[in-house]
């Protein structure tokens, strides 16, 4: 099954599995999942003024938590090895479908990857955006005004890995056609987070990882 609260998988395991067969080096994912927050105001990052999020310390938090465990989560680890903080995946957008938060997604998703960057001490850390896309092409949004935001939102997601500063270095995925209704294929009755359906959640996954290995350099070949 997918992800449901603390049951099933999300879009790490497939994840996981790619960049793992990526990489010789051990890879850590370090999840931080928050439910219904919108990064116009609960993930709020500092560069994009106001009040900052109170969600947004409890991400960095959770990465130099999990850094400084490394030793006890990671087989084998030696602190003196040291580690690198390479890439981010973003899977996040629904609580932002509203036309207020929907018209400044694209400054605020550019200020949180740059924000994370100085915060986490990684000013190359690459960035996978997953598009927002639960309901499939057609979702079915009772007010006008949702439906717009919603494509507000997705087009947001794009041109965020456009950006010149972002240069090889983000990259988007699409996600819509893998929305998978209640009604055949089964799931819960949410109405939200893809009705927990496992092969939802595999193939964002997999276009995730996929995003982030087109942004790593090729690997040569073994004999």
């Amino acid at each position: 099954m997918g992800g449901f609260r603390n049951n099933g998988f999300g879009p790490e395991l497939p994840i996981g599995h790619l960049l793992g067969d990526y990489h010789d080096e051990p890879v850590l994912l370090v999840k931080v999942a928050f439910g219904g927050c919108s990064l116009s105001k609960d993930m709020r990052p500092p560069s994009s003024g106001g009040t900052t999020g109170e969600k947004y310390p409890l991400i960095v938090q959770a990465v130099k938590d999990a850094i400084g465990k490394l030793p006890e989560i990671v087989p084998n680890h030696r602190k003196e090895a040291g580690h690198e903080i390479v890439g981010f995946f973003w899977n996040q957008g629904e609580s932002d479908m509203n036309p207020e938060a929907a018209a400044e997604y694209e400054t605020n998703l550019v200020n949180l990857i740059k924000d994370l960057r100085k915060d986490l001490g990684a000013p190359a850390m690459k960035s996978v955006i997953a598009v927002t896309g639960f309901g499939g092409r057609n979702p079915e949004i009772g007010k006008v005004e949702i439906k717009v935001a919603s494509e507000q939102v997705i087009a947001a997601q794009f041109a965020v890995s456009k950006h010149p500063e972002f240069k090889d270095a983000a990259a988007t995925v699409e996600t819509r056609d893998f929305y998978r209704p209640q009604d055949p294929f089964g799931g819960n009755k949410q109405g939200i987070h893809w009705h927990a359906n496992g092969e939802s959640y595999w193939l964002v996954g997999e276009a995730m990882g996929r995003g982030m290995l087109g942004l790593l350099p090729a690997k040569s070949s073994k004999p």
